[in-house]
């Protein structure tokens, strides 16, 4: 930087930082499985995608009707809706009886969106019981998977759910 003008100089720096700061832009990118898409219908006839909702956060529950885990897992799952607001929740039955699902739905009060898969769904994010989280964060990459029911899954979820500021 010998013999450069003081401006010169000054953009050079600004240059270098934002170079900076893109190369740990792509780093921290390079990590990070995109969320597969698709497209379906919920229970209600109504159509949705992952890419619909680009630009929010989304937390997606792989579930059946007649898993314990999964039915305890549904108070949590209200927690969360209740305290992320903003935060869209799908719940993906793998039950393949819509009848049985809707009347569970209805029992159990449940307010968010629900889509019962024929397997395609589950597949594509490779399920491989029940219940499964998946948190999709607002670029659409893959920000936290939880297997099963745990006894830490408000305190990970509501820290992983914090950080992407939903």
């Amino acid at each position: 930087m010998v013999g450069l003008k003081k401006s010169h100089k000054r953009a050079l720096k600004i240059f270098t930082l934002i170079l900076a700061m893109s190369l740990i832009a792509v780093l921290y990118q390079l990590g990070k499985t995109e969320a597969p898409n698709f497209h379906s219908i919920d229970i209600y006839g109504n159509p949705f995608s992952v890419e619909e909702y680009r630009g929010k956060v989304i937390l997606l529950y792989f579930w059946k009707v007649r898993c314990i885990p999964s039915m305890k897992a549904v108070e949590n799952i209200r927690r969360l809706s209740n305290t992320y607001g903003r935060m869209i929740i799908v719940g993906i039955c793998l039950d393949q009886n819509v009848t049985i699902v809707k009347n569970y739905v209805k029992i159990r009060n449940i307010s968010w969106r629900i889509i019962v898969d024929n397997g395609t769904i589950s597949e594509l994010y490779g399920i491989t019981g029940t219940p499964e989280f998946i948190l999709i964060d607002k670029k659409g990459y893959i920000a936290c998977r939880l297997k099963g029911l745990r006894d830490d899954f408000d305190t990970i979820m509501d820290e992983k759910i914090r950080k992407l500021k939903p």
